[in-house]
C-alpha cells in the first residue's frame, strides 16, 4: 500500500468519526515518507476530537513550523489555549489566523468572543483592585483617628486643684403646733344593695385552621455555556423511517459550568445555520459537571432533505441546564420527534 493510500484512508477515517484509527494511519503514513504537513494536520484534527490536548498541541506546533501560513492550525491551537484559560495566547493566535484568512466568518466570530472574555476578566480584576485600595484607605483613616483621640486624652487637659467651700447652715425655726380641727358630725345613711350583674354568656369561638405553608421555591439551576465548539461535515448516511437526511455534521467541544454548584444534568443543543436561520439541529446530554468544571460533548447534527435547501454556512450551540434529552426533543416539536427517531434507528 502506497503512502498516498495510507493518508487517504486516514482522512476518510477522520471524516467518518474514527479518530483513533485516523491517528494510527496518519502516523504510519508519516513513517513511510508521506508529506509531513498533511500527516500532521490529520493527526492534530483527530487528537483534538479525542481530547488528547498535549499531543494535539505538539502536532499543531510542528505543523506551524512547516507551514507558518496555515490559518487552520493557528485557529485550532488558539482553541486549545482558550480551553486551558490562556486568554492572551489564544487571542494572539486567533488574530494571526484572521490575518491569514480574513474571509473566514467563524475565525472572526471566535476572535471577537475571546476579546470580550478578556475585557470582562480585566474589568473584574480592576474592580477587585479598586476595592482593595478603598479598604486600605479606610483602615488608614481609622488608625489616624484613633491616634488623634489617644493623644488628645493625654495632653489636652492639665489637672486642676480641688477647693472645698463650707456653706453655713441656717438656724432651725421653732415649729408652731396647730390644734386639730373637729370632725364633722356623722349621719347614718341606709343604702340599698347594688343589683347583681347578669351571668356572662359562654360563647364558643372556633379558631380557623392555620394556612398551609407556602410551597418551597424552585431550585436554582446552575449557569453553564459552551466553552469551545467545532463542526465538521461527515459523509452522507442512510436512515430508515420518515424522510431522508440531506447533510450530517459532527459537532464536538466542551461545556463550562460557571456556577458554584454542580450541574447534575443538562442538554447541549447544536444548530446548523443558513444566515441567521436554523437549518438543522443536534442534541447531547451532559451530566455531573463539577462547579467551575468542564465536560466534553460529541454528537451529530442533521439537515433535512428539503428541496433547494442551501448548505449551512455557520453553526452554534447552547447549554440548557436541568434539561434531559426527552425534554429537548419535546421543545423542538415535530423536528424533535424526527430527530428522536433518527437517533433511535441509527444509534448515532
Amino acid at each position: 500500500m502506497s503512502t498516498e493510500d495510507l493518508i487517504q484512508q486516514a482522512e476518510e477515517a477522520l471524516r467518518a468519526g474514527r479518530a483513533e484509527e485516523a491517528v494510527r494511519l496518519a502516523r504510519e503514513a508519516a513513517g513511510r515518507g508521506a508529506p509531513a504537513a498533511r500527516c500532521l494536520r490529520t493527526q492534530a484534527d483527530a487528537l483534538v476530537r479525542l481530547g488528547r490536548v498535549a499531543e494535539a498541541e505538539k502536532a499543531l506546533s510542528a505543523l506551524l513550523d512547516l507551514r507558518p501560513d496555515d490559518a487552520w492550525a493557528y485557529a485550532e491551537l488558539a482553541r486549545l489555549h482558550l480551553a486551558a484559560g490562556r486568554m492572551a495566547k489564544a487571542e494572539a493566535l486567533l488574530r494571526r489566523a484572521v490575518e491569514l484568512a480574513p474571509e473566514d466568518l467563524t475565525l472572526r466570530t471566535d476572535l471577537e468572543r475571546v476579546r470580550q472574555m478578556g475585557s470582562t476578566r480585566d474589568s473584574e480584576k480592576e474592580a477587585g483592585n479598586r476595592a482593595i485600595w478603598i479598604a486600605l484607605a479606610v483602615l488608614a483613616l481609622l488608625a489616624v483617628a484613633a491616634l488623634i483621640l489617644a493623644l488628645s486624652g493625654v495632653f489636652g487637659k492639665s489637672p486642676q486643684p480641688s477647693v472645698q467651700v463650707t456653706v453655713p447652715q441656717p438656724a432651725p425655726q421653732p415649729q408652731v403646733v396647730q390644734p386639730a380641727p373637729e370632725p364633722p358630725p356623722q349621719h347614718e345613711v341606709t343604702q340599698a344593695p347594688p343589683p347583681l350583674p347578669p351571668a356572662p354568656k359562654v360563647v364558643e369561638v372556633q379558631e380557623p385552621p392555620p394556612p398551609p405553608p407556602p410551597p418551597p421555591p424552585p431550585p436554582q439551576q446552575p449557569t453553564a455555556r459552551v466553552l469551545w465548539l467545532r463542526c465538521v461535515e461527515v459523509p452522507q448516511l442512510e436512515f430508515h423511517g420518515e424522510g431522508r437526511v440531506r447533510r450530517v455534521y459532527q459537532m464536538y467541544g466542551e461545556v463550562l459550568n460557571e456556577s458554584d454548584q454542580p450541574l447534575a444534568v443538562g442538554v447541549v443543543r447544536g444548530m446548523l445555520l443558513v444566515g441567521n436561520q436554523a437549518a438543522g439541529y443536534g442534541l447531547a446530554e451532559v451530566q455531573n459537571v463539577p462547579p467551575k468544571g468542564r465536560a466534553p460533548f460529541n454528537f451529530y447534527a442533521y439537515q433535512l432533505a428539503v428541496e433547494g435547501a442551501p448548505k449551512p454556512n455557520n453553526y452554534g450551540a447552547i447549554v440548557i441546564p436541568g434539561f434531559r434529552l426527552n425534554q429537548a426533543f419535546q421543545e423542538l416539536g415535530a423536528y424533535g420527534q424526527f430527530l428522536e427517531h433518527i437517533l433511535g434507528t441509527s444509534g448515532l
